[in-house]
């Protein structure tokens, strides 16, 4: 009898055993198909901007005839939708994070929140906010090059292969590298990348000296570079622009996961100095014989002024002369023309001998994504020919010029972005040379929007300025540790 009650025992206990294993099975089965009943989430976060754009005139205000930013979000967004629809993609939702305010910071914390309990966006289209001067939010990266070193992206070196819409041979190599990890591998594809630059009509500078390094820059013979020592652009206006950054190679170094500033604090403070003396020589009017110049070839013709907002007052659907977006006509004298005329390009040297880039826009996938190859395809199209010819986001808000990263696009067969813009052939050969001189690369990041506080103040505090009495000195130490802080926490 008790061997009977000791058969019976085991018979039920394996039964309740393989109950249990099936309905694990059954838990895990039903799980795996929810997960793959998800949505494909790709989170966009930029401050939306129009490659005319005036940036004299407050953008709130200057977007009220158009309807508003939310209005040219929510075009661009429908054109992202449409491409990735058109590549096959199912089951996605494109999430548009609010440029400023409340809403931001609480979309920012929900995000971060999911991130650190291991789900979140599959897929990032991030543009730092400091990218562009007049915003100071929080942005979702604060450094990208540390996010990337902490391994929050996926990698992306098994993927690339089963790329269909491009090439890495189809890119800038040193600006691709930026998004490299030793650790991690190739973690970010960079979409777009400034590059400052003086401007001069080929017929007024035929060539330039050959000086590769920033210190040459400075040198009374060099005179034709000294615009971008400067810091003043269009119009031999002095400008607001953060040049300091560029002028430097790199900016951090990692070691793993544990960053440090490249240059010293006694470095930042004299390369202030240095672009204070320049300023002063231009105050003084000893730049004042140079050729007329530009700081942007985005811009109109030489001969044409600059461009103003104006509100429209008719909407033309055919016309090839107007920048189209649905249910939005902005006029044609906004419009970026290409120059038909021969330009010499002057670019910014660093102090190490080469030129400086800085990564405005990119794309990572969610190293928690549960579908890398579906988030993969987003990054495929935002690669190919056709998007960068399409959307508008690869030129939201900087304070510089932004670039495509393929080297195939703003050509007259493959126009950049939405309004149609390109070099011409004799334009394109002359920048190819200035970009085969990129040495380094940085992301914006909290680091360049202290840079840029600096430049600031070094140019408020030269004899004139608004705030002469301002100890830079002592603003340079502060700022150092703060920078240094934000890469150790």
């Amino acid at each position: 009898m008790n061997a009977k009650k000791s058969i019976l025992r085991k018979s039920v206990l394996l039964f309740l055993s393989i109950a249990m294993l099936c309905l694990v099975a059954v838990l895990l089965s039903s799980c795996k198909a929810a997960d793959d009943n998800k949505p494909l989430r790709v989170l966009v976060d930029l401050y939306h901007e129009t490659p005319a754009s005036d940036p004299t005139t407050n953008p709130s205000e200057w977007f009220q005839p158009w309807g508003g930013r939310s209005a040219l979000i929510e075009a661009d967004v429908a054109r992202l939708e449409t491409l990735l629809e058109a590549d096959g993609l199912e089951n996605f939702e494109i999430e548009w994070v609010p440029d400023s305010g409340a809403e931001r910071k609480s979309a920012l914390t929900r995000v971060r929140t999911e991130m650190m309990s291991g789900e979140g966006p599959d897929v990032f289209i991030v543009q730092p906010h400091w990218a562009f001067n007049y915003v100071e939010d929080d942005s979702l990266f604060l450094i990208p090059q540390k996010s990337l070193e902490l391994g929050l992206f996926y990698p992306l070196d098994d993927l690339l292969p089963k790329a269909r819409h491009f090439s890495l041979e189809d890119t800038t190599e040193a600006i691709m590298d930026a998004g490299v990890s030793e650790r991690f591998g190739r973690g970010i594809l960079p979409l777009s990348y400034s590059l400052p630059l003086t401007v001069y009509r080929q017929e007024d500078v035929p060539e330039l000296p050959e000086i590769s390094t920033w210190q040459e820059m400075l040198e009374e013979e060099n005179r034709l570079y000294q615009p971008g020592t400067a810091v003043y652009g269009l119009d031999n206006v002095v400008v607001d622009l953060d040049l300091c950054a560029y002028t430097f190679g790199d900016l951090t170094t990692f070691d793993e996961n544990v960053g440090k500033l490249a240059f010293t604090e006694e470095e930042l403070l004299a390369r202030l100095r240095e672009t204070q003396d320049q300023l002063t020589k231009y105050q003084q009017g000893e730049l004042d014989d140079l050729p007329y110049y530009r700081s942007n070839f985005f811009g109109p013709d030489f001969e044409e002024g600059c461009m103003r907002a104006t509100v429209p007052t008719e909407t033309e659907t055919d016309s090839s002369h107007f920048n189209r977006i649905p249910d939005i006509t902005l006029p044609s004298d906004i419009m970026l023309h290409p120059t038909e005329q021969a330009l010499t390009f002057a670019p910014i040297y660093n102090e190490e001998g080469g030129v400086t880039a800085s990564i405005s826009l990119f794309a990572a996938i969610n190293a928690n994504t549960k579908s890398p190859e579906r988030a993969f395809q987003v990054l495929d199209v935002l690669m190919s020919q056709e998007a960068m010819g399409k959307l508008l986001l690869y030129r939201s808000g900087t304070n510089v010029d932004t670039l495509s990263v393929r080297e195939d696009v703003m050509t007259e067969e493959a126009p950049y972005v939405e309004v149609g813009w390109f070099m011409h052939e004799q334009n394109l050969e002359a920048f190819a040379q200035v970009r085969e001189k990129i040495s380094h690369v940085f992301f914006e990041s909290t680091l360049t929007m202290e840079l840029e506080r600096l430049q600031a103040l070094a140019r408020a505090s030269v004899p004139g300025g608004y705030a002469p009495d301002t100890d830079l000195a002592a603003n340079v130490a502060e700022a150092y540790s703060r920078m240094q802080k934000e890469l150790d926490e």
